[in-house]
């Protein structure tokens, strides 16, 4: 009987678990224009969407995505550019694409992804 009991908790708690992330569809879209440029995006589920452009000046960017079928995009150009993307698939399922675009003076970029078929 414990034992029975045990594995409908465990059965339900990775349903309950895996209800979450199969939420999502979000699309988000950031355009800074010059002076002191930020942004920060998170998004948990499926199939979002980010796109984040900034033109010129301080620019920052931070992007996280849990879940799968995720797209990430940054592009930054002119100024003080620095851009971090994160990406994890905790299905270890697949699809999880991200792109950086940089361009023009003090350039970082740094991208994370996990899973599986994922494309940067």
């Amino acid at each position: 009987m414990q034992k029975r009991f045990l594995t409908i908790l465990l059965v339900l708690a990775i349903v309950i678990a895996f209800c979450g992330l199969a939420l999502g569809g979000n699309s988000s879209t950031v355009t800074q224009d010059g002076l002191d440029n930020e942004a920060a995006v998170n998004q948990t589920g499926n199939d979002n969407l980010v796109i984040i452009t900034q033109t010129g000046n301080e620019n920052i960017a931070n992007q996280d995505q849990l879940g799968s079928n995720n797209d990430g995009y940054i592009e930054q150009v002119g100024n003080k550019n620095i851009a971090d993307q994160w990406q994890v698939d905790v299905l270890i399922t697949i699809y999880n694409k991200a792109r950086i675009y940089q361009n023009g003076i003090e350039n970082y970029a740094y991208q994370e992804q996990h899973g599986n078929k994922n494309e940067a």
